[in-house]
């Protein structure tokens, strides 16, 4: 059930990256599986689809979160899985994953080490706990390996990816362009 929340909190997110690029590729009507690898190559990276990896690094570090939020603030110039920009008061998905996994037994450990973590970040930042750190707790909770966020992120968004490129097949072809600076 758990597992369940947190894949239809990732389903689809509206135009991100990954979405943008496999509907890109599905406007020049190339094949869905070349569409949905068009979807992949972009969320890769840590900043998309790998995100709950290094936001899974914070709850599985033991020293004491002000330790490792200054580390992450050293190291990368933010803290992984806080703050959206979409959302300034908090990412909803996030709340509804966290208060799935939170009626969960035996998470009381791994409740307290987020909130630590997140009381840390939020005195010094403000910002709060987005979908990277809800998954990566999730991930934690079910004792999966900090990889397999970026699985299960993939997983989710295959859904919401099919969806768009459908949705693309189905307007005229537009070949997206972006503008020459040369022209």
């Amino acid at each position: 059930e758990l597992l369940r929340v947190l894949l239809t909190a990732l389903l689809d997110h509206g135009l991100t990256a990954s979405t943008v690029a496999a509907r890109v590729a599905a406007s020049t009507r190339a094949g869905i599986h070349d569409c949905l690898a068009a979807g992949y190559a972009a969320m890769a990276g840590p900043l998309h689809g790998a995100a709950p990896i290094a936001a899974r690094a914070l709850l599985d570090d033991s020293r004491p979160a002000v330790d490792v939020v200054a580390a992450a603030l050293r190291r990368d110039g933010h803290v992984p899985g806080f703050g959206h920009f979409l959302y300034p008061r908090g990412d909803p998905r996030a709340d509804v994953v966290l208060d799935a996994l939170w009626e969960r037994r035996g998470t009381a450990r791994l409740r307290q080490r987020v909130s630590e973590v997140a009381r840390v970040v939020e005195d010094h930042s403000g910002l709060l706990p987005n979908i990277d750190l809800a998954s990566a707790a999730v991930l934690a909770a079910l004792r999966l390996p900090a990889s397999a966020g970026e699985v299960v992120f993939q997983v989710a968004r295959s859904y919401g990816l099919t969806a768009h490129v459908i949705e693309e097949y189905a307007e005229e072809p537009l070949r997206w362009r972006g503008r020459d600076p040369l022209t």
